[in-house]
């Protein structure tokens, strides 16, 4: 249906997610509807846990596109799949921070209609855990202000039929709020038991384990966790409408009693996400599947390299400092070390003399004692020594070469 993008929003000084409709679907007025529709359920609706709208609107062309906040996290979905499934704490978290979303949307007469790990996208926050990002609101229904024309038409499925309530799969338009929460529960046994509660190889054989499938109790797929979660299951995936949790805010204070904290947020996650690592993604996916435009995080250095890096960058200065040091002490008379340094001059002013068939002058070296500071003195050739022919001058020259 679309495709998302990130990019630089200039006048707020951010990256952002810009979502745009398909060129092949531009011209899809049914498509287009759906677009629109989506932007204004998320202008409406003001949640931490659903992403911001920063704007709407179409390109010269025509292209409708969404400027949305841009989320750095992992899919629901990818999280079980690398995983198995959650921690009972991390479950109580998702379902805590889902069921706020849900509260906000349906006070606001909007049904999401296709909760589902896909659509779930979990941010890593600074204390090692999750904030949970609700999205796809393309197929949403604002009951308050009626279904859109061609929105939702008879015969039509909205959904995924595995996470869909009974009435749903009869009827996309008669359904409430209770739908969502049907969703959410089958979200939550799928991160404690890393298994759908009623699965079938078709859409037939779905359908009918939603309606008649008995509900195998989470505990026996995953033993140890407590037994009064069999109950919270039975009541949220009642097929009695009015046997479920009446709202979001029911369901979430019933998890947080079953797991005897009163409130979920208060514990932390059992385990980070940082195993395995969470990639960094754009993570505003449409309704249908589109490309997704990921962005890699940016590699951090371990501390000890960084250390490391420090200590050769800070032993490089101190070294060009003390080579700056000799060269200052050789050149202005600083103290030196007479035993070698000398002995290495008059070796040179011996050759020196040997070429030049005159005198060399001792260099003179300071030393600690300035008392032992060497004064020049003359010596006079060796008679024994052969002197080196003189330099010779090449003509239209004044360089000088041996």
């Amino acid at each position: 249906m679309g495709r998302v993008w990130a990019a630089d929003h200039i006048a707020l000084g951010r990256q952002v997610a810009v979502k745009f409709v398909s060129v092949a679907l531009s011209d899809n007025e049914a498509v287009l509807q759906r677009f629109a529709h989506e932007a204004q359920m998320l202008a409406r609706l003001q949640s931490q846990y659903a992403p911001q709208i920063f704007d709407y609107g179409t390109l010269a062309d025509g292209t409708p596109f969404i400027v949305m906040e841009l989320l750095s996290g992992v899919s629901l979905q990818t999280r079980l799949h690398n995983d198995g499934f959650l921690s009972l704490v991390e479950t109580a978290r998702l379902v805590e921070q889902v069921c706020s979303v849900l509260s906000s949307a349906h006070a606001l007469g909007i049904i999401h209609r296709d909760i589902k790990p896909e659509n779930i996208i979990l941010v890593p926050d600074e204390a090692g855990g999750f904030t949970a990002k609700v999205l796809d609101f393309g197929i949403a229904k604002a009951v308050l202000s009626g279904d859109p024309a061609g929105m939702t038409q008879t015969g039509m499925t909205l959904g995924t039929p595995s996470y869909m309530s009974p009435e749903q799969l009869l009827s996309a338009r008669a359904v409430d709020g209770r739908a969502d929460l049907w969703s959410l529960a089958v979200v939550a046994y799928c991160c404690l038991t890393g298994a759908l509660p009623f699965v079938g190889d078709t859409f037939g054989a779905v359908c009918l384990a939603i309606h008649s499938v008995h509900l195998v109790d989470p505990s026996v797929l995953r033993p140890g966790l407590p037994p009064a979660l069999g109950e919270w299951f039975r009541k949220a995936l009642n097929r009695a409408i009015e046997e479920r949790f009446s709202s979001a805010a029911e369901m979430a204070g019933a998890f947080a009693e079953v797991m005897g904290t009163g409130t979920s947020r208060s514990q932390p996650p059992a385990r980070s996400l940082s195993k395995p690592p969470l990639p960094s993604v754009v993570s505003l996916s449409p309704a249908h599947p589109c490309e997704l435009i990921a962005i890699p995080g940016l590699p951090t250095a371990p501390k000890k390299r960084a250390r490391w890096r420090v200590r050769v960058t800070l032993s490089a200065i101190a070294a060009f400092i003390i080579a700056a040091l000799v060269l200052v002490s050789w050149g202005q008379g600083a103290l030196l070390d007479r035993s070698a340094t000398e002995k290495h001059a008059e070796d040179i002013g011996r050759e020196v003399a040997r070429w030049a068939g005159s005198v060399t002058v001792r260099w003179p070296l300071a030393t600690a004692d300035p008392s032992r500071v060497a004064a020049p003195t003359v010596h006079a050739p060796d008679p024994s020594a052969t002197p080196l022919p003189a330099p010779s001058v090449a003509a239209g020259s004044s360089t000088a070469s041996p």
